[in-house]
C-alpha cells in the first residue's frame, strides 16, 4: 500500500519533510495509519503552526522517492530549488531500494543482483544495523 497515494485519493490534508509523510489526524487518516505494518515508521506532533495533532510517517512521501529514483535529485516543492542527493542518509539507500522492488521497477534484475544492492546499501548507509521492515 501506498499511504501517500491513498491519502490523496481520500483527500486527507498532507505536508512533507524530505521522505517523511505528514498526515493531519483526522478519522480518516486514523483507520490509514492504522493499516501500515511497521508501527515503528509512525509518530505524532503538535504543529506550532496550526496547533493540530499530525502523524510523522518516515519514508512515506512518494515524490521524493521517485525524484530521488529519476534524477538522483530532489525538488524542494516549497521554494522551487532543485538539490543534488550525492548521498543518501542513515538508511534511506535501503528505503529506496525497497520502494524500487515495491514498484517493480526493479523487475529486470536477477535475485542475487537485488541482494548485491541492498548489501551495497547497507555498506554505505551509517547506521550498520538496519532493521527490517
Amino acid at each position: 500500500m501506498d499511504i501517500y497515494e491513498e491519502a490523496k485519493k481520500l483527500g486527507i490534508p498532507m505536508d512533507h519533510h524530505e521522505s517523511d509523510l505528514y498526515l493531519l489526524k483526522t478519522p480518516e487518516s486514523k483507520k490509514l495509519v492504522a493499516q501500515i505494518e511497521n508501527r515503528s515508521t509512525i509518530s505524532t506532533f503538535t504543529s506550532p503552526i496550526d496547533k493540530k495533532v499530525w502523524y510523522d510517517i518516515a519514508f512515506a512521501y512518494t515524490p521524493f522517492w521517485e525524484e530521488v529514483s529519476k534524477k538522483g535529485a530532489k525538488k524542494d516543492e516549497r521554494t522551487g530549488k532543485v538539490e543534488r542527493i550525492n548521498k543518501l542518509k542513515g538508511n534511506q539507500s535501503r528505503i529506496l531500494l525497497l520502494w524500487l522492488v515495491k514498484k517493480g521497477l526493479l523487475s529486470s534484475m536477477e535475485p542475487s543482483e537485488i541482494e548485491k544492492a541492498f548489501m551495497v546499501a547497507e555498506a554505505y548507509s551509517p547506521e550498520s544495523q538496519l532493521k527490517s521492515f
